[in-house]
């Protein structure tokens, strides 16, 4: 079962999380210029909605930042919550193509990967810790 998103023709897929031998293949021959991806939530992003569908067909050229924002609408999150998509446990910056992130960091079944989450994984500052001398 496929349809089509208009804006920037990227195609859901049906829910099977993996490809299977030279389905990948397959697909790229069907959709030239088209990249399969997975997108599935962090174990650990309790608070994030789950995304209705988790197989996309995108555009090589489309940016990371361009792919968050179709994500972040088929979700309807909040502008003021924080989305951040890893790849091979990896923060892709948002002007890189899903052309690069494809030749870099596809799977052996010929998908690219994409896990999401709402907490910074960068660290957390902890405020009680930090002394300010004020002269």
């Amino acid at each position: 079962m496929f349809y089509l998103k208009k804006k920037y023709s990227i195609i859901v897929m049906e829910e099977r999380l993996f490809l299977t031998y030279g389905e990948a293949d397959k697909i790229r021959a069907k959709y030239p210029g088209k990249i399969p991806i997975f997108v599935t939530r962090a174990s650990s992003a309790r608070d994030m909605p789950d995304l209705p569908k988790h197989k996309f067909l995108a555009p090589s050229h489309l940016s990371v930042g361009q792919f968050i924002w179709v994500i972040r609408r088929q979700m309807t999150l909040p502008p003021e919550k924080a989305l951040f998509v890893f790849v091979n446990n990896t923060l892709p910056t948002s002007s890189t193509f899903l052309s690069e992130l494809y030749t870099n960091h596809k799977s052996q079944d010929g998908a690219l990967r994409m896990t999401y989450t709402s907490e910074n994984t960068f660290g957390m500052f902890n405020c009680n810790s930090v002394s300010i001398t004020i002269l």
